[in-house]
């Protein structure tokens, strides 16, 4: 029989020994992840599956509410074997009873059937060059050289005096959407992890780009991205992009994940034009099927409305 139990703070370290055996794990399943969406007022709480007092999966859930419905979202479901998860998905369903539960096949993600997108560009047998002449649009690639001209440089780095110079631009970002930004605390935090770097994009010993990173396996994945508006005329944010792919190819990752945008959204055309090829996000969502359906219109119409304000 499996037994659930919640992460406590003793333990944690059984967390993240099993986190960093288990060949899909990374930063986002680690504890540190959990605190610091806890530290952002996220109703987060880790699970953990017990058989024969020995660990054999565990998932991190985020709940949320929008108007009369619950949702609970997160990062994919970790396992030591194949053969527990059936049993595990059977255990998840009767805890968080009237639940929706879809499991793609090729990996132990919880996922939904209608997803936004991401966009990644795929590195592998490419140099550099092969991938501005064959993945990068031509105005993607002249932006580039332009940022090249005017000197800006790149930091990448965890030092705490380097997100404070990022902080105040990633929150005049996160205003002009509308939401509150990630605290500054939680993220010093995060930048603790080897796996979450920090890029800053320099024009004349100035910050006016940058963006954090989580480093997986095989991939980078832009998490907190910015830039200042007044300095788009230099191309920041290709420059930035571009050495995420510098940094994968140096590091032998290789996938670049540029991060999820809606396919009606400009940046998600930005992202093409840097290579990224549109890729169904998979939010992990666990929930009724009809709810969820219900809850996806009204984000998405939430969403536009909040742009056209």
């Amino acid at each position: 029989m499996i037994i659930i139990k919640s992460l406590t703070k003793n333990k944690e370290k059984k967390w993240d020994k099993f986190v960093s055996s288990n060949k899909n794990g990374y930063l986002l399943h680690k504890s540190s992840y959990i605190t610091f969406q806890k530290e952002n007022n996220r109703n987060t709480k880790g699970l953990m599956f017990y058989k024969n007092k020995e660990l054999i999966g565990l998932i991190s859930l985020n709940k949320e509410r929008l108007f009369l419905f619950t949702r609970y979202h997160g990062q994919e479901l970790l396992i030591k074997n194949k053969k527990y998860k059936k049993e595990i998905i059977e255990i998840l369903k009767e805890k968080l009873k009237g639940t929706y539960i879809k499991i793609n096949n090729k990996t132990n993600n919880i996922t939904n059937s209608v997803t936004p997108l991401t966009f990644i560009l795929d590195t592998k047998n490419k140099d550099i060059s092969s991938i501005l002449k064959e993945d990068i649009s031509s105005g993607a690639e002249r932006a580039i050289k332009k940022a090249m001209k005017n000197n800006l440089k790149v930091e990448i780095t965890n030092s705490k005096k380097e997100i404070t110079k990022f902080y105040p631009i990633y929150c005049r970002k996160m205003q002009e959407f509308g939401s509150k930004p990630n605290s500054l605390k939680s993220i010093i935090n995060l930048l603790k992890n080897k796996g979450y770097k920090l890029f800053n994009i320099y024009f004349k010993n100035k910050v006016i780009a940058g963006g954090t990173m989580i480093i997986s396996k095989n991939k980078i994945t832009n998490h907190l991205a910015s830039s200042k508006r007044e300095y788009l005329k230099y191309s920041p944010n290709n420059f930035l992009y571009y050495q995420m792919i510098i940094f994968a190819k140096k590091n032998k990752l290789r996938f670049v994940d540029y991060g999820p945008s809606l396919k009606f959204d400009k940046v998600a055309k930005f992202k093409e034009s840097m290579g990224g090829k549109s890729t169904p996000f998979e939010e992990h969502i666990i929930l009724n099927k009809t709810n969820y359906f219900i809850l996806n219109f009204l984000s998405l119409f939430i969403l536009k409305i909040k742009r056209i304000i």
